[in-house]
């Protein structure tokens, strides 16, 4: 499952270190094989610049620098405006903090949570609830009950704007690194997307 690799995305959309939790992500990487293979060029470029760094020691490499501001640059501040709003109102109702925030509230709500990093339906919130709802039934045998909430919240909350948010990423920037990003996250969606599918199917054919 991809509970870990979402974690990470959020992390990193969040700004977070790209090796947070990498023992994970690339443990995901073996696992998903010719499935995501802008994830595994992502898992190349980023060992790249750790093993590059372990070489110079004692040099900080101005790479990560470069990811972060070009971060900034996207989704917090722009001279001419942010061009991705990581934000799923703005993407699904031209606004922010629209009728669709409310919706990925009451999901948080229902689970006795809050988004702890701004408005619900910020990215980086709805990929940890992502990675929660996928954690939660590798925890408990993934009943279905667990596979139909997760299946509606990407449905409702999730498909009908992170990967438009995410072609959208990819003609804006230019940065190997953060092509990578949008490609895998888009492409992860789609893997997580089909399994529950597969899942549900075999559920209604037992029925």
């Amino acid at each position: 499952m991809n509970a870990f690799v979402f974690a990470w995305f959020s992390r990193i959309f969040a700004g977070g270190d790209p090796l947070f939790n990498w023992k994970e992500v690339e443990n995901h990487i073996i696992l998903v094989g010719d499935k995501n293979p802008a994830l595994r060029a992502l898992g190349e470029l980023i060992r790249k610049e750790r093993d590059d760094n372990q070489k110079t020691k004692d040099k900080n490499s101005d790479t990560p620098l470069l990811w972060e501001s070009e971060r900034l640059k996207l989704f917090v501040t722009n001279p001419g405006g942010v061009p991705l709003p990581p934000y799923g109102s703005w993407w699904m109702e031209g606004r922010l903090m629209g009728d669709s925030t409310a919706s990925v509230a009451g999901y948080y709500k229902k689970e006795g949570l809050t988004s702890e990093t701004g408005p619900a339906d910020f990215l980086p919130a709805e990929l940890e609830f992502l990675h929660l709802l996928i954690f939660r039934q590798l925890k408990s045998g993934t009943p279905m009950s667990f596979i139909k909430e997760e299946d509606l919240f990407m449905e409702e909350c999730l498909i009908p704007w992170i990967p438009r948010f995410c072609a959208a990423g990819g003609k804006t920037t230019h940065v190997p690194f953060w092509e990578l990003i949008f490609e895998a996250l888009e492409t992860s969606l789609q893997v997580e997307q089909s399994r529950l599918k597969t899942l549900l199917s075999m559920s209604w054919g037992k029925a």
